[in-house]
């Protein structure tokens, strides 16, 4: 296990783990279903085509590359530390969502659990430089739109190692009531008018 920090303090050593791989029930969706029922989680490798990957990497990072936010060849994936983000393009949030709107990237969104899915509108795409984090959120109820049918996904646009601290799940978070209960039955659309 590589050396895990949450918020700026190390997290010891015995309270990590392997995440519990579900490829394999990948053809069994009621399997699946009961699994994130259980854990909050499945974690499946290599459902994706390479080349759907590899599109939707070069779709999200030559739009960040045009902002100087990642150097060229944008396929790379080289943080420059840089941003002319607000200089270039001006309304933030529009270019998020000119980002998250793009072809190939949706295209990579595709039958979890033995249904068909649909991503949100505005899909939330989490672009760091390495060393860098969004910190601890519980995705669950906020982006659920006051719904039980909504699942968060992430996904890695390209090979992630580990010690690059791709992802970190809280086991059992999705049972933690005191941060669960006050939101649920929360649309973030319908209750703050977005």
């Amino acid at each position: 296990m590589h050396r895990c920090i949450a918020q700026g303090a190390v997290v010891p050593e015995e309270r990590g783990g392997a995440r519990r791989d579900s490829t394999a029930l990948c053809t069994d969706p009621a399997a699946l279903a009961t699994l994130l029922a259980e854990d909050g989680y499945v974690f499946l490798r290599g459902r994706l085509e390479r080349a759907a990957v590899e599109a939707a990497r070069a779709e999200v990072f030559g739009r960040l590359a045009a902002v100087g936010e990642i150097a060229e060849p944008a396929q790379r994936g080289i943080a420059t530390g840089h941003s002319r983000r607000r200089e270039l393009v001006g309304d933030l949030g529009r270019f998020w969502q000119s980002v998250c709107e793009g072809p190939a990237l949706r295209a990579i969104i595709g039958r979890v659990l033995g249904e068909a899915v649909r991503p949100h509108d505005y899909l939330f795409v989490r672009a760091a430089a390495v060393g860098r984090a969004t910190g601890l959120h519980c995705d669950y109820p906020l982006f659920t739109r006051a719904t039980e049918r909504v699942v968060t996904a992430w996904l890695a646009l390209g090979e992630v190692p580990g010690s690059d601290g791709p992802l970190m799940i809280v086991e059992g978070s999705h049972r933690f009531a005191d941060l669960v209960v006050a939101t649920r039955g929360f649309d973030v659309a319908r209750d703050t008018g977005r």
